[in-house]
């Protein structure tokens, strides 16, 4: 009777679980990427295809996190399944990675969206702009710290208005693209590679807008029927949101010239421009405003408490355990994630906060590919999941984070080289912290 009430209840059922996944993945990114992206393949059709095969690579590497997620249905997702492959180094770095770089870089460039579309009510320039990001962090720092959380029915909300969101931007280009249509000249849209890691380097920004996919596969002890339901529900979630990607994507190609999309930061305010005038792109910024709030308040949270896990473990690193005695927070993580993301807003821009995160992010995923292959000769992977289309998707996943991470290294190796010098510290910071222990 104990041991049952230590587990989780199976209450989810398939379209319970897609549309968790829907409301993890569909973020901030979709709605200032595709400019990041147009200025690197200013092509309609290479822009298309690179979402759609955006949503495949997602695809095939949620699937592998679902088989490592019922073989190791414990919290701490990639943190575990690299501890059980590589050791207790390795995963520390990888730990280490996540709080500084690959959550901290991520939150700042959500903020920087946040602020982006602020700057529609407020004309602000570069040092606005990150005042305003600045402020939204440390805020909702603030927040945190008092012990304040939004329910769960809000953060529901807020998944819920991004889709509803997205799908009205659909809705408009069916309805009303025979109206409006804007050519874009062949001309205008022939690509200029240099290399291909030009491509490579615009799926980075894609692909940080279907960040989240890894998260679903820990949902593993609270589906029904998850042999069947868990890839399903994967399949199904990564499906419907690159169908609505894609076809957002097309909606702004519609609506839009490339050469305006390139320079448009704030793309969904200005294709509202086009509809119904300066009300329309306000009402969108403010949509768009609320919905990246909700996301920064969520990562916030979260990246506390990954910080919080690594100061209970290296006791060294005590600064991050330190939980407040009145509120119950974990003040010590809280403060230093909010110093350290306010550098990064200050140091760089949003294109070099995603690849300052990306690269990192991109070399553990495929380690975490590697682990699933060991792991798998080990004997160690559940025979009652299913690893749908093994060892095809895991390959692929593979090989996708290899060239991800070559292309990133040849686009901007600068900030790349800041990513894994950052991720590198953490090795002689895991044996400091080991040491009379």
């Amino acid at each position: 009777m104990s041991e049952e009430r230590h587990e989780l209840k199976r209450e989810l059922h398939l379209w319970d679980a897609v549309a968790a996944i829907i409301g993890t993945v569909v973020g901030a990114g979709i709605f200032r990427v595709p400019a990041s992206v147009a200025q690197l393949i200013p092509d309609e059709k290479l822009i298309l295809f690179a979402w759609i095969l955006g949503g495949i690579l997602s695809l095939s590497g949620a699937l592998t996190f679902a088989s490592l997620a019922a073989s190791y249905p414990t919290s701490g997702g990639e943190y575990v399944y690299l501890r059980e492959t590589f050791g207790k180094t390795f995963s520390f770095v990888y730990g280490w990675t996540l709080f500084l770089v690959i959550r901290a870089g991520s939150l700042a460039g959500v903020a920087y969206i946040f602020a982006e579309y602020a700057a529609y009510f407020i004309p602000v320039k570069t040092v606005g702009i990150r005042l305003i990001a600045t402020g939204g962090v440390l805020f909702l720092t603030l927040v945190n710290f008092f012990g304040v959380r939004y329910g769960r029915n809000v953060q529901s909300f807020f998944s819920g208005l991004k889709v509803a969101v997205l799908l009205f931007i659909v809705a408009i280009g069916w309805m009303m693209g025979p109206q409006a249509d804007v050519p874009n000249p062949a001309g205008e849209g022939v690509i200029q590679l240099s290399h291909a890691g030009a491509f490579g380097f615009a799926l980075i920004f894609i692909l940080w807008s279907y960040g989240g996919w890894n998260e679903s596969a820990y949902l593993g002890e609270e589906i029904k029927n998850p042999e069947r339901n868990l890839p399903l529900s994967i399949i199904l979630g990564i499906i419907l949101v690159t169908g609505l990607y894609v076809a957002v994507n097309w909606v702004y190609l519609h609506f839009l010239p490339i050469a305006e999309i390139q320079k448009s930061d704030i793309i969904a305010s200005r294709m509202m421009e086009h509809v119904f005038g300066n009300r329309g792109g306000a009402f969108m910024a403010f949509v768009i405003l609320l919905t990246s709030f909700g996301s920064m308040n969520t990562m916030i949270l979260t990246d506390a408490r990954i910080g919080y896990a690594v100061g209970k473990d290296h006791p060294r690193l005590g600064i991050l355990r330190r939980v407040h005695p009145v509120f119950r927070t974990p003040y010590g993580a809280l403060l230093l994630n909010a110093f350290w993301i306010t550098v990064l807003i200050w140091t760089g821009s949003f294109e070099r906060l995603v690849t300052y995160t990306s690269v990192v992010f991109w070399f553990f995923f495929g380690m975490t590919g590697v682990a699933f292959i060991l792991l798998k000769k080990r004997g160690k992977i559940s025979s009652k999941f299913r690893a749908w289309g093994y060892p095809f998707t895991v390959i692929v996943f593979i090989a996708t984070t290899a060239y991800l991470l070559v292309s990133t290294l040849m686009e901007n190796p600068l900030d790349s080289l800041i990513g894994l010098g950052i991720a590198a510290l953490g090795i002689p910071v895991y044996f400091l912290s080991r040491r009379n222990h």
